[in-house]
């Protein structure tokens, strides 16, 4: 190009680099260039040292331009809507008036995102394993950390190298499409108590008896966690944490930082378990016997074999953290008002603290990757074809059984469930944990042929599912769950009707929840909580014949089945209203970020 303009102007010509270059190296100078800029220069640049590498966009039209108001206002609100951080250069002059109609209109509330930005670090720092130790509470506080990013928010999630792994695909895209979320690293002290390296959640503990060990571990993470608290610039407004971490409640005290605690459980359950546990009724009658649940809006009947109990080497702890829940600002809820709005209101007056809803979280993975790579990397290596399997089958058919990270139903059990899936004719997905009793299980399957017998019908994965991709296809019609929460919301999101299958902890109140309250479940009568670590002494308590009457009753119970199915489709579009712009959980989301921004400027 260079030449042929020579040709053309038949004269020398210099080319002498960019001479902006001259100033490379001379802050001072580069500040000053051509103009004194309209903006704090340092402040500016300490707001882009926040966000990722190669996240902001820079609009500028140049000093010349007459760009009309009415262009730059749809200018603004692509800036608005691309959801991504930049800098918009306003040339003043043109047509000033109608622009500072635009400013007060518009660039008030940017603004204000700037002024929130600067304030912040992350109006959030998410412990997770440094604060979640188990599958069930880290997914959904991931969730959270991008909900947050999503609405302006700088999100700081602290955690330990194997569970960043096991969400990495999962953060580093929504890092890569703009969202302001880093992830700080603690080395997970599982040598300095004697456990196995690389057990860094409760699943993967070779045995419960290392219970104690690992709790031993997590509160060895305070200093680590404290040093990096004080070292972060600027600090953070607030910190999540999960509520087992009781040491975060006067770490946050001490730097003058509000914080929320989160749990994993719904609304119902936890004010199940305070009410029963404050009022000591379940102390009142045998093992086997029924009690109501005292101070609810519905009669709730359970007996003291279903009560979340704890491990001997968990019961100080667990006290520990129901006491430190008082100092908390508030608790967060992957849950949303309308699914049970009496409960929310309800916990709120008995903890005497802000209770806010903002979920169901999960549904803030919206594209079929998103909800592929959530929680860990899946087992299956051919999730298109797992997806062209489910698209051969007609619409509700398919019967998808998974019981969550954390269960330990032995192979006895197992098999029985097994026999029946082949019994019942209908096509399956059955996601077999592996780790516990890997070895057993798996030379029943090979040796009685159970693979070969099913071949086309039952698809079987070994590990980890992309459970929410699986669960909103069409063709899946019925979730046999263990009713942890997590699984419960994702089938109430998918609008799919449940067998439950209860196994510990709070499950027997989400299954009182599904079959009594919202009616959309089966039960398949486990009356008796199993402890973790005690598997062995219950053996199979579900027997081949009512595992396949209540797969029966769920996928083809008459009109009794039918209502079943469309209170859970019903359900699944109360939920996405809850989380769009404008619903009950959006707006929560909204309050407590305006709560925290109180708090951060209001004096200590």
């Amino acid at each position: 190009m260079l030449k042929e303009y020579r040709k053309a102007k038949r004269d020398k010509i210099w080319c002498i680099r960019p001479s902006s270059n001259y100033n490379k190296g001379k802050p001072d100078m580069r500040k000053r260039r051509n103009n004194v800029a309209s903006v704090d220069v340092t402040q500016c640049s300490e707001w882009l040292d926040l966000l990722p590498e190669n996240s902001g966009v820079h609009a500028c039209h140049g000093t010349l331009s007459c760009v009309e108001p009415i262009q730059l206002i749809e200018l603004a609100i692509g800036l608005e809507s691309s959801k991504r951080p930049f800098i918009w250069v306003i040339r003043q002059g043109y047509k000033s008036d109608e622009l500072n109609k635009l400013w007060r209109l518009w660039v008030r509330k940017w603004m204000e995102e700037k002024e929130k930005r600067e304030m912040e670090h992350g109006v959030l720092a998410i412990e997770d394993n440094g604060a979640s130790y188990i599958n069930g509470h880290l997914i959904p506080m991931v969730d959270i950390a991008r909900l947050l990013a999503e609405r302006g928010v700088i999100v700081t999630v602290i955690t330990t190298p194997k569970n960043a792994a096991r969400f990495s695909s999962s953060i580093n895209g929504a890092i890569k499409s703009g969202l302001a979320i880093r992830v700080e690293q603690l080395g997970f002290p599982a040598a300095e108590v004697g456990l196995p390296e690389g057990c860094e959640t409760i699943d993967n503990l070779p045995s419960m008896e290392l219970m104690s060990r690992f709790f031993a571990a997590l509160s060895l993470l305070q200093q680590p966690v404290e040093r990096m608290l004080a070292e972060l610039k600027p600090r953070p407004s607030c910190i999540i944490y999960d509520r087992n971490f009781t040491w975060i409640v006067t770490l946050a005290s001490k730097y003058h930082i509000p914080k929320f605690w989160f749990d994993g459980k719904n609304c119902f359950s936890l004010l199940c378990y305070h009410n029963i546990i404050t009022s000591r009724v379940h102390k009142c009658v045998s093992q086997g016997e029924t009690f109501p649940v005292p101070g609810l809006p519905d009669r709730i009947e359970l007996t003291p074999a279903q009560v979340p109990g704890f491990l001997p080497t968990m019961k100080e702890h667990a006290e520990k953290a129901m006491e430190a829940e008082g100092g908390a600002d508030g608790v967060i809820i992957n849950s949303f008002q309308e699914l049970e709005t009496e409960y929310c209101e309800s916990l709120g007056k008995v903890k005497k603290q802000n209770v806010w809803c903002i979920g169901p979280v999960s549904l803030s993975n919206k594209n079929d990757f998103d909800k592929a790579r959530r929680g860990n990397e899946a087992s299956i290596t051919d999730e298109d074809g797992c997806l062209k399997w489910l698209d051969s089958w007609p619409p509700s058919s398919v019967i998808y059984v998974c019981f969550g990270s954390l269960n330990r139903l032995i192979p006895t059990q197992l098999i029985e469930l097994g026999l029946s899936l082949e019994a019942s004719r209908r096509p399956f997905i059955w996601v077999i944990r592996g780790g516990y009793k890997k070895e057993e299980m798996e030379k029943w399957l090979k040796e009685d042929g159970f693979e070969d017998r099913i071949k086309g019908r039952g698809l079987l994965i070994r590990g980890w599912a992309p459970q929410v991709l699986i669960l909103s296809h069409p063709s899946i019609g019925g979730f046999l769950t263990h009713c942890g929460w997590n699984s419960t919301l994702e089938g109430i999101c998918a609008g799919v009707p449940m067998i439950t299958w209860p196994l510990f902890s709070e499950q027997f109140m989400n299954q009182k929840l599904l079959i009594q309250i919202l009616k959309v479940g089966v039960s398949i009568g486990v009356e008796v909580a199993v402890q973790m670590g005690e598997e062995e002494n219950f053996g199979a308590m579900v027997k081949k014949g009512d595992i396949m009457k209540a797969m029966e009753s769920l996928m083809d119970g008459g009109d009794e089945g039918e209502d079943r199915r469309k209170r859970a489709k019903k359900l699944a579009k109360m939920a996405r209203v809850a989380v769009e712009a404008g619903g009950s959980s959006y707006l929560n989301i909204t309050l407590l970020i305006e709560y925290i921004m109180q708090q951060a400027t209001s004096p200590n």
